[in-house]
């Protein structure tokens, strides 16, 4: 996938996903429907950033089909202490999912049944479909608890995403925003195709603002000149400037250029020198002049960190977007090595 650092040398051309080594997005699949399917284990691997299952099975014909599915990222099972070894090349297993608008032998994976007759439920608003004997996000939900107060305001802390909090949930940062889009951005967005088309590619590195809907733990380290932040997604790391060099001598990254301030016990970074083709994960083009301005405000009892984004491009937009989500703080989170795996197929 190409990288360009113009909006008009990005309207030329037409960013179509590599099927060999694409990350794709949901909308290929219609979570308004489910399919299911009995048959044998062929191949599982647990990892990031989708696990990959296929499934032999017969067709209506008796034709033999191979299902290729997609599924959660291996890091939160891996919280909740599931035991993936009991999945095992060659055993009987059911699967049921979203199907693809792509493929008819293609799914997102929301429930796995083991020969033993245990069930891993591996979407968070999915229910058991076979199982009392239930694993994942059927069974632990502590991933999902409030956050809790503690007697310092500090932002020098591990964060995580509360998927039941709606001003907390990563999906939560353009939620409703209708793009204001400039003609040229219009013409380029409308050529970008949600089931077919992808912004990010197999392990690349994402880029700002889209790294920051991640749902996995970040945290903030306190380097002195700098600030770095980690976020557990694609092992990603973040420098924070608290001493701006300039800008213009900077090379130009997809996270970009990141300078920060505080205000109170609020961290303000502005972002600028950003190579990344995309404002949003739904094709909406970023021009070379976009910058970012970030507020991380955390909450005087310690619980929540509150965030907001206003991104303003003169090359894609005729007025600023502002964004907004948060994360708690939960003493045992961390973030975990995410060793991103392409999904070849």
């Amino acid at each position: 996938m190409m990288k360009a650092l113009s909006l008009a040398a990005f309207a030329v051309i037409v960013v179509l996903a590599d099927s060999a080594s694409a990350h794709h997005s949901f909308s290929e699949y219609d979570d308004t429907k489910s399919v299911e399917v009995a048959g044998k284990l062929v191949e599982v691997s647990w990892r990031n950033p989708h696990a990959r299952i296929l499934v032999e099975s017969v067709d209506a014909t008796g034709a033999r089909v191979i299902w290729d599915v997609e599924s959660a990222a291996v890091n939160n099972f891996t919280r909740m202490n599931v035991p993936l070894e009991i999945f095992e090349v060659g055993d009987p297993v059911k699967i049921a999912g979203w199907p693809s608008k792509r493929s008819s032998v293609r799914m997102f994976g929301t429930n796995l049944l083991a020969d033993d007759g245990r069930e891993l439920v591996m979407w968070r608003y999915s229910k058991p479909l076979w199982s009392t004997k239930v694993l994942g996000y059927g069974s632990d939900l502590s991933l999902f608890e409030s956050g809790e107060a503690s007697a310092s305001a500090t932002l020098f802390r591990t964060w995580v995403s509360d998927l039941d909090d709606a001003d907390a949930n990563p999906a939560s940062l353009f939620a409703g925003v209708t793009w204001p889009l400039t003609e040229k951005a219009r013409e380029v967005a409308a050529r970008f195709n949600p089931i077919t088309d992808t912004t990010t590619e197999g392990c690349a590195q994402k880029g700002m603002p889209a790294i920051i809907r991640q749902p996995f733990p970040i945290e903030f380290v306190d380097r002195g000149d700098t600030i770095e932040m980690k976020l557990e997604e694609y092992d990603t790391r973040r420098t924070i400037h608290m001493r701006a060099a300039a800008a213009a001598e900077v090379p130009r990254t997809p996270l970009g250029y990141s300078v920060g301030k505080w205000d109170g016990n609020a961290l303000v970074v502005e972002t600028t020198r950003l190579d990344e083709p995309y404002l949003n994960n739904t094709g909406e083009p970023m021009g070379p002049n976009a910058k970012l301005v970030e507020r991380f405000s955390p909450s005087a009892d310690g619980s929540r960190l509150s965030y907001t984004i206003v991104v303003t491009d003169p090359d894609s937009l005729t007025a600023p977007v502002e964004g907004k989500r948060s994360w708690v703080w939960r003493p045992e989170a961390k973030v975990m090595p995410y060793n991103c795996t392409a999904n070849a197929r």
